[in-house]
């Protein structure tokens, strides 16, 4: 929750808002499709196939707002890393809730690093697939979903695989 922003804080605490489960990578939605893309997550790769990600990424029309922050705040663009298939797999955990108990549950993700997101979002910007404007002193920016993914992913691919 620390990490959260103060519209996805305001959002989650509405009655139809909808959350995934995951002990470290759970995602909120709001809106007409949010109960079908939060109605389930993977444990393992939980920004992968099967996951909220995934989901949207299938949607026609799916959108990316960035309201004041950079790209290693975009979330997104860990589904077109992950799908990349270029980062080692790693085992993770974290905290759950099970039966009034708190347990700790492992799982398998990749290394997911966003220190190259901001080099991503500057080549879909170079390439004008990014609209950006101001919300009061906030830089914003929006682009097409898929798009984003698809960047990511062709960006990872062509810099770590070998062959």
């Amino acid at each position: 929750i620390h990490t959260m922003g103060a519209l996805a804080l305001e959002l989650r605490s509405r009655r139809d808002a909808y959350h995934s489960y995951h002990p470290n990578c759970a995602f909120m939605a709001w809106g007409v499709q949010a109960k079908e893309l939060m109605k389930s997550q993977p444990l393992n790769f939980p920004f992968s196939y099967g996951s909220p990600l995934d989901k949207l990424y299938h949607l026609d029309n799916a959108k990316i707002l960035l309201i004041g922050v950079d790209y290693k705040s975009c979330t997104g663009l860990h589904f077109g890393e992950c799908i990349s298939e270029v980062r080692n797999i790693i085992l993770a955990g974290g905290a759950v809730k099970k039966d009034g108990e708190t347990v700790w549950k492992k799982y398998l993700d990749y290394d997911l690093d966003t220190v190259e997101f901001n080099e991503i979002g500057r080549l879909m910007e170079r390439n004008r697939k990014v609209r950006t404007g101001k919300l009061g002193e906030a830089t914003c920016r929006l682009m097409d979903y898929r798009m984003a993914v698809e960047s990511a992913r062709d960006y990872f691919v062509s810099r770590y695989r070998k062959g």
